[in-house]
């Protein structure tokens, strides 16, 4: 759990509970110097469609890359993630749009290792402080999502989410693996990542970065009867 008082102290550290919104110009990953590699230049093209995160996530790999220390960002991302999902309290006051800017980044800086965390990297909390000055705090989880996405693509690999409705066993997950492997080229490894979700009712959600193959029994039985009620 989140220490008892840090939210009320946090609000008081903002004094308002206006937004903070100052402008601040778009990120500019343009004056950053060529890439060492070819992965690196082609895992952030993959970021050309994902809008204003996409250039956030770009430009946050791209600081990290010039200041060398790409491992401890996504170590920082991953961190705030699994504290979020762990602590609704904490995903609620980095998601609150109406919280001045200045007291989440205060928080972050100063209060973050009281959850355990350890101090962030310069370029993670400048990233996070041009996000929430935007008012932009509800999309930190796609941000670490698509900075991993920069992130496995240069080392060849890409995040693989398999929803079933019970545990698959060592060979069906051997065989999905494999399935993945040949559907992705043999080229870049997946790395998968098992969830169960009982509702499916059977068969598998896959999804593969940003697309999503859907084999559930639960989404057969929804078309068989949307079909049927169009006949009707």
């Amino acid at each position: 759990m989140w220490p008892r008082g840090l939210v009320s102290r946090a609000f008081r550290l903002g004094g308002s509970f206006l937004p903070e919104f100052r402008t601040r110009k778009a990120p500019n990953f343009k004056s950053h110097a060529t890439f060492a590699t070819e992965s690196d230049a082609k895992a952030v093209e993959m970021m050309d469609g994902h809008g204003v995160i996409g250039s956030y996530a770009k430009a946050l790999y791209m600081a990290a890359k010039d200041a060398k220390n790409v491992e401890k960002v996504m170590g920082d991302l991953e961190n705030l993630t699994q504290s979020m999902t762990k602590c609704e309290e904490l995903a609620v006051f980095i998601a609150n749009p109406c919280l001045r800017s200045a007291t989440k980044v205060d928080f972050l800086r100063k209060d973050i290792a009281t959850l355990g965390i350890p101090a962030m990297q310069k370029e993670t909390l400048n990233c996070l402080e041009m996000l929430f000055e935007q008012r932009r705090s509800g999309d930190f989880q796609k941000l670490a999502q698509l900075f991993e996405t920069i992130y496995m693509a240069t080392k060849g690999k890409v995040r693989c989410v398999a929803h079933s409705a019970v545990e698959l066993s060592s060979k069906q997950k051997s065989d999905l693996e494999e399935a993945l492997k040949k559907r992705l080229g043999g080229s870049v490894q997946p790395t998968v990542d098992y969830k169960i979700n009982p509702s499916l009712m059977g068969g598998l959600v896959v999804r593969i970065g940003d697309q999503v193959i859907d084999a559930s029994v639960a989404t057969k039985l929804d078309r068989m009867h949307t079909q049927l009620s169009q006949g009707a």
